[in-house]
C-alpha cells in the first residue's frame, strides 16, 4: 500500500506458512507460520513480525523478529530474532539470534539463523 508522503513509500503485510528445520535433536521446528509487516524506503526495506511454530511434538513456540534488507536482491539481509514464549516441554523457553540471508528475483529466499536458547526451570 502506497504510503502518499514519497515516491516509493510503500507499507506491505505478509501471513506465509513454511517448513522449518533445526539442527538440535531437542529443538525439532515442524511447520512455521509468519506474520511481518514491511516498510518499504528509499530502496530499503525494515521488517518485523511474529513467527509461531509447531515443534514435531504437538508443542508450539513463537518468536518475534526485525530487521532489513536492500531492495537489491544480490545484497543478503539480516534481522534479529527473540523466543517470547512456548507450549507443553517449550513453556519457559527464552533465547535470542541472528538471522542472514538472500531474497530471490522470484521472491522466493534462503535464510540460516543461529542464537541461543534456554529452557528455564
Amino acid at each position: 500500500m502506497a504510503v502518499g508522503d514519497a515516491p516509493n513509500h510503500t507499507y506491505t503485510i505478509f501471513k506465509v506458512s513454511c517448513k522449518s528445520t533445526a539442527t538440535d535433536a531437542n529443538f525439532q521446528e515442524d511447520k512455521s507460520d509468519y506474520t511481518e509487516f514491511q516498510e518499504m524506503q528509499d530502496g530499503s526495506v525494515s521488517v518485523h513480525g511474529r513467527m509461531n511454530v509447531a515443534m514435531k511434538n504437538g508443542d508450539k513456540v513463537d518468536y518475534s523478529f526485525e530487521g532489513s534488507f536492500p531492495t537489491d536482491t544480490t545484497k543478503p539481509f539480516s534481522q534479529k530474532w527473540k523466543l517470547e514464549s512456548g507450549t507443553g516441554r517449550y513453556k519457559s523457553i527464552g533465547g535470542s539470534g541472528t538471522c542472514f540471508g538472500m531474497v530471490h528475483t522470484d521472491g522466493t529466499g534462503d535464510m540460516e539463523c543461529i542464537g541461543t536458547y534456554s529452557m528455564g526451570r
